[in-house]
């Protein structure tokens, strides 16, 4: 589903956020996090080429993407 540049993309997110504040919602959480421009930007452009439905959404799925690619690598290394 993602190439390798939606996982630099979104590394290059991560390393980028300035602050980062979590509130709590029945089940859910809200995750406000602030990024700089050139970052949205980025975000923007790959959700346009991408056809995500918004922000939220490609972020969740990159997220999804990367967590799942990491805990793979871990069971790689770990012989699981």
């Amino acid at each position: 589903m993602f190439g390798q540049s939606r996982e630099i993309h979104l590394i290059l997110a991560l390393s980028h956020f300035s602050s980062v504040k979590s509130t709590q919602s029945a089940s859910k959480r809200v995750l406000s996090v602030r990024l700089k421009d050139s970052v949205v930007k980025k975000i923007d452009q790959l959700i346009h080429e991408r056809k995500f439905e918004s922000r939220t959404h490609f972020i969740k799925s990159a997220l999804d993407f990367y967590i799942s690619k990491k805990l793979n690598e871990e069971r790689t290394v770990n012989g699981s």
